[in-house]
């Protein structure tokens, strides 16, 4: 058996928690602490042998490969091989190691051990509460982002990630003409009068199917053209906007609400009643000079403001007069800006 190096006292070194073995130049173990005596007994290898001394670690690693438990193995050896040959003064590899009760996880750290070039220390680190803790950390902060771009009632986008959405899209449009998107602002008629008499926990009933039909009618997977950047969100209240991509123009954003209003306007059924809905839609196309996520916003608000004007359940698409038209109507003396 090889000493260990005079800088640790074998006292000291056998009773250090940390399970710590002492490899010579070919892998082989030739001393351990009572900590990896207890760890090596949690371990397949320590099955045929009464003791790991004198095992090859190596082959040990290797074998740990072939096992589902075990697929860092091979690159446990690699980096032992690498420290005993001096290419690396360190390696250090997290890995999962499953027990009848639990998942734990360990931090293999390999050196060099002082005073000597012809022996490695392997120590394996028992991380798994600072696991438990990172995994705990990293679910609330993907709860705590959730909530931020989620609307914790229909589950869909909210108003901020339609923003930063409109945001790629209006670049992806200034830099590639051909690319046309819709912006469909929908605004539920009368919504009010489904919360007055059949109380709000009606009304949100009826916003989540609402939301839930929206998402059904996102374009699918396989036409790429529409389903990248397309999206629905809820912009709040009974509002809702539904961002259609690959569209041609406004004819076809046009046909694209109508769609969407035959969907959304079949009855609901809620507390055993069947409710009826009517969808007013605002149409702003992506491609609207110098538009902006605000502006196309903006734009599409001002669009369903005139559909619910002419009629309860239209569509109207957005043209600049109706913007110099608002204008006048919130400023009579001011004049709107030539284009």
């Amino acid at each position: 058996m090889y000493r260990v190096s005079e800088s640790i006292g074998l006292s000291v070194f056998d009773s250090l928690s940390d399970p710590i073995a002492v490899l010579d130049q070919q892998g082989v173990i030739r001393n351990v602490n009572e900590a990896w005596r207890q760890f090596a007994f949690r371990n397949d290898y320590a099955q045929t042998a009464p003791s790991p001394i004198g095992l090859n670690y190596l082959s040990i690693c290797a074998r740990a490969g072939a096992s589902p438990d075990g697929p860092d193995g091979p690159l446990a050896a690699d980096g032992i091989r690498a420290v005993i040959a001096g290419t690396q003064p360190e390696f250090h590899l997290e890995y999962p190691r499953h027990s009848p009760n639990e998942l734990r996880w360990y931090r293999m750290t390999v050196i060099r051990l002082r005073g000597t070039t012809q022996q490695v220390l392997v120590r394996h680190l028992n991380i798994t509460e600072c696991k438990r803790a990172e995994v705990a950390a990293n679910l609330a902060h993907a709860m705590l982002r959730h909530c931020a771009e989620v609307d914790q009632l229909t589950g869909l986008p909210n108003r901020m990630v339609l923003m930063q959405r409109l945001q790629v899209l209006v670049e992806r449009s200034r830099a590639a003409p051909d690319f046309r998107f819709a912006l469909l602002f929908l605004d539920l008629a009368r919504f009010k009068l489904v919360n007055d008499t059949l109380g709000h926990d009606a009304g949100d009933e009826m916003l989540i199917g609402l939301g839930r039909r929206l998402r059904n009618a996102l374009p699918k997977a396989a036409n790429k053209k529409r389903a990248a950047g397309s999206l629905v969100a809820r912009f709040g209240a009974d509002q809702f906007v539904y961002v259609a991509c690959g569209i041609d123009g406004v004819i076809e954003a046009g046909a694209m609400a109508d769609r969407l209003r035959s969907m959304l306007s079949a009855p609901y059924p809620i507390k055993g009643e069947e409710l009826q809905s009517t969808i007013s839609i605002g149409i702003a196309m992506g491609n609207h000079p110098a538009a902006d996520p605000h502006e196309l916003i903006r734009n599409a608000a001002i669009a369903l403001y005139e559909a619910k004007r002419a009629a309860v359940g239209s569509t109207v698409i957005f043209d600049q007069t109706m913007h110099d038209r608002a204008i006048r109507m919130c400023w009579p003396s001011r004049t709107p800006p030539s284009m």
